[in-house]
């Protein structure tokens, strides 16, 4: 029996048994690997909402959809839904409406069914992205060169999905 120790600042180590984990992830793959995707993406539309929450719009149907997937998100990754939403909530070839309320965003326990796939979030958010207002060209003069406003083109504020950007905006130009 192969086993490590994870250790503990708050008491005893802990015995971890390698043959034990790979028995769970064999019978309960399936729902550990979509647990494991679908928890980080579940913090990336709460993040990615929040970045842009001031630029929503209650009249459009795609931020209604972000919202309700927000809303989602937030709720254990289920939707809800206590009324008939006054606007139609529609994005790409989906629909979100009020018998959808305690059903899952992405999965049910069975995967018999899913609303969305990790995929779909990605895309969303992409879409989500094309909608907001740039900030003022002058707070980003001196991002770097993987295409966040370099030296000659036009900048722009980089997007939920951009790669970090490592060389960060030079503040003192807006002052």
């Amino acid at each position: 029996m192969q086993k490590f120790e994870l250790q503990s600042q708050t008491g005893k180590p802990i015995d971890v048994v390698i043959s034990e984990i790979e028995e769970e992830i064999y019978e309960h793959g399936h729902y550990l690997h979509l647990s494991a995707l679908t928890t980080p993406l579940r913090m990336l539309i709460l993040s990615c909402y929040e970045v842009v929450k001031d630029e929503y719009d209650s009249n459009d149907t795609e931020w209604q959809f972000f919202r309700h997937v927000r809303n989602a998100a937030a709720h254990n990754g289920k939707f809800d839904i206590r009324s008939t939403p006054q606007h139609p909530v529609k994005w790409s070839s989906k629909e979100i409406t009020a018998v959808m309320h305690g059903t899952p965003l992405f999965h049910d326990t069975d995967r018999t069914q899913s609303f969305l796939l990790p995929g779909d979030i990605l895309r969303l958010l992409r879409d989500i992205e094309a909608r907001v207002q740039p900030l003022p060209t002058q707070a980003w003069n001196s991002v770097d060169a993987r295409g966040l406003g370099a030296a000659g083109s036009t900048p722009r504020r980089p997007g939920p999905l951009d790669p970090p950007n490592l060389a960060a905006p030079d503040v003192r130009a807006v002052r």
